[in-house]
């Protein structure tokens, strides 16, 4: 029998990742070795932004017709609630579940989840089968002990179990097997473990924990729920803000945990969600499948496989210098991953012998390897290595500020002291990869007077806050806020484009570092920052390798250590960065007043 089609299920999480190149890849050598007869591609999805850059992952460089459906279900429904929580500053419980530090000094009341939160949790979850999506694996421990505790304060069976990718598989399979097959009620508490891709069964409701990371992520959790005919699918969103101190930092009070979630919340209701990742270059993947289709063939010459993997296969971005260059790079004496006979063909060399002769060869994604954070040798934490880091730049951790000293990505280590550029802003860690759209429609809800229905009134009383201190920034005519002796810089764009302009300020002499949907600079006036953005605005936006120079190349992907430093660069500025939107960053940053319709249907 002949195959068909091959049908890839939930395409969305392929796309842009390196197990989806992986697979383009493969499709693409099983079409050449089977003499090139056509086998279609069929991709399944909920949550794809744009079909054409959909359909384009599915089978790179297509010239035959594509053929789109789509769905016209319009669904049972959905219900939406936003719950918005003070916690008073003096409480520093907040901080410290939104951290991820293992700090063993700390007491026991500084890693507890805020009270109300676990208060409600309990009153609307228990009794029925939930998920509660509580953004990293310490959030997932923390909220879980708390309504364990909770179960055992009222003298009620437990019901909420943790589900993250530190537990063993045994612990993870008895959570969803008790949602898929136990009659009684059970809420798992996960991180995106429970997102797609594994059978529980339906829910009745979804819970969350902070904005999240994607409007597609949301589309996909609220999949699990209202599955039955007549039955709507639930999300209820909680966020928690500090008080405000008096002279604290001036994000604390535009309450952006709570903006952002309202803006998922309405660009989901417009029925958009984030577009497919652009085709990277994926040189780690590219390092993988060298070696398996000189596995697969015996030996090919290089431009044999040059042909194969990139002029008919899925890495079309890399053209021959590039090819040449990974190739010799490869090929050193330190690596040896690859060699070339007599006659031309390459070879698998002694080093690459040891990678292909492991079992765990076939996959070519890895686990988060995330960086220790050390202060004067000692570890105050782990810091997620697919962050932005450069040495210089400040962060958040545990509460303060501290200004990074020193990064070795060989060992995983981020050295820092202590930085007294004044209070730091308080946030729950989902600031990461947002997109244009969200970050426009975050400013359009600021600057508006609407109250839509699903903010309830602990909720309604952080917008309504929000609103008064943009007001007072006077956030509706600049983007340059001053703060102390520095200023804040807020051209509201997608992380990416952020991350890029605050590298961009550094290269000329700035104290830059992104801070949530801000740029701070604390030794920066507003006018020198003004003057800065100015001439960046104006002028042709540095070299990639320039700016990816500016930050740790940290070895992402699993073949990502055999690149060479030059190659890791062009990895990160084409893949991570965004170096033609610098200039219109700038120019957003010293012109707000009309820049929120300029992002629409931009992507980032």
């Amino acid at each position: 029998a002949k195959a068909e089609a091959v049908v890839v299920d939930e395409l969305h999480a392929f796309i842009g990742t390196e197990r989806g190149v992986q697979l383009q890849s493969i499709l693409s050598r099983i079409e050449s070795a089977i003499g090139g007869r056509h086998v279609d591609r069929v991709g399944l999805s909920a949550t794809l932004g744009d079909m054409r850059l959909a359909a384009m992952a599915l089978r790179p460089g297509a010239s035959a017709p594509i053929t789109i459906v789509e769905g016209q279900d319009p669904g049972s429904g959905l219900k939406i609630q936003i719950r918005g929580y003070h916690v008073p500053n003096v409480d520093r419980r907040t901080a410290r579940a939104f951290s991820d530090s293992d700090d063993e000094d700390e007491d026991d009341a500084q890693t507890s989840a805020p009270q109300p939160v676990v208060d409600d949790l309990f009153r609307v979850l228990r009794g029925r089968s939930n998920l509660l999506f509580a953004g990293s694996r310490q959030n997932v421990e923390i909220y879980a002990d708390a309504l364990r505790v909770e179960s055992d304060k009222h003298g009620v069976p437990n019901e909420f179990f943790p589900h993250h990718g530190s537990l063993s598989k045994s612990e993870r399979e008895a959570v969803e097997m008790r949602l898929r097959e136990d009659t009684r009620p059970t809420t798992a508490i996960a991180t995106t473990t429970l997102e797609l891709g594994i059978d529980i069964g339906e829910v009745e409701s979804v819970a969350q924990i902070g904005p999240g990371a994607s409007v597609a992520s949301l589309r996909q959790r609220l999949g699990r729920s209202g599955r039955r005919t007549g039955k709507s699918a639930i999300l209820r969103i909680y966020v928690v803000e500090q008080e405000p101190t008096r002279g604290g930092h001036p994000l604390d009070r535009l309450r952006l945990g709570l903006v952002q979630s309202m803006a998922m919340i309405e660009t989901l209701r417009e029925g958009w969600c984030e577009p497919p990742v652009p085709m990277g270059l994926h040189l780690s993947t590219l390092i993988h499948q060298i070696l398996a289709v000189i596995l697969q063939t015996g030996g090919l010459t290089a431009a044999s496989a040059y042909r194969l993997l990139c002029e008919q296969g899925a890495f079309r971005t890399t053209d021959k210098k590039l090819f040449a260059d990974l190739l010799r790079a490869m090929a050193t004496p330190e690596r040896r991953l690859v060699e070339q006979s007599r006659d031309g063909l390459l070879m698998i060399g002694a080093g690459g012998e040891r990678l292909t002769e492991s079992h765990e060869f076939y996959t070519v994604f890895t686990t988060s390897q995330d960086y220790r954070i050390l202060h004067e040798g000692r570890v105050l934490g782990v810091y997620p290595s697919a962050s932005m880091i450069a040495p210089g730049q400040t962060l958040i951790f545990g509460g303060r500020r501290w200004r990074i000293v020193a990064v070795d990505s060989i060992t995983k280590v981020i050295e820092v002291k202590s930085h007294s550029s004044g209070t730091p802003p308080r946030f729950d860690g989902q600031f990461a990869g947002v997109h244009d759209k969200i970050v426009a429609k975050m400013r359009q809800i600021l600057l508006s007077n609407e109250l839509p229905i699903y903010l309830d009134d602990g909720a309604i009383r952080l917008i309504r806050e929000a609103r008064t201190a943009a007001h007072e920034l006077e956030l509706s005519s600049r983007s340059i806020v001053p703060i102390g002796d520095g200023c804040l810089i807020m051209p509201w764009v997608g992380t990416k484009k952020l991350v890029s302009l605050a590298l961009a300020l550094n290269l000329r002499g700035a104290d830059a570092s992104p801070l949530g949907h801000a740029v701070e600079m604390p030794r920066t006036s507003p006018d020198a920052a003004y003057q800065l953005l100015q001439s960046i605005a104006t002028e042709a936006p540095p070299s990639p390798d320039a700016l990816a120079e500016c930050v740790v190349q940290p070895q992402r992907a699993k073949y990502d250590e055999f690149l060479p430093p030059d190659l890791m660069r062009l990895v990160t500025a084409i893949e991570h960065l965004d170096v033609a939107s610098i200039p219109e960053s700038a120019r957003a940053s010293i012109g707000a007043t009309n820049i929120a319709d300029s992002f629409e249907g931009a992507s980032g």
